[in-house]
């Protein structure tokens, strides 16, 4: 049987120093059906990718400018916070482990 290629996006908005540049989403797809994300190995390789896919996307350490690496790691970690939430998602469905869903 052929396992499907779970992607987890990861999508980060990059914001340019003068308010004259609009936002720019960047995604970037985290491979997932190669892991066994019910095992601690699985989850802490998916989490090396994660890492891995924001510090890309997001060009952290790419720059030198003051401006440039804040914006860098204001994207690294609102990317990162959000692929790790989604991550949590996805391998609660993997697994078959409840979820919560919740409401205002």
């Amino acid at each position: 049987m052929m396992k499907s290629l779970t992607p987890l996006a990861l999508v980060a908005g990059l914001f340019a120093a003068s308010p004259a540049f609009a936002a720019t989403t960047v995604a970037r797809a985290v491979v997932t059906a190669d892991l066994n994300l019910a095992s601690a190995r699985g989850r802490d390789t998916l989490d090396r990718r994660l890492v891995s896919a924001a510090r890309t996307i997001c060009e952290v350490g790419q720059s030198r400018d003051l401006m440039s690496q804040m914006n860098a790691k204001r994207c690294y970690k609102d990317a990162i916070s959000s692929a790790r939430l989604e991550a949590q998602n996805v391998i609660a469905r993997r697994v078959g482990a409840p979820f919560n869903v919740a409401a205002r």
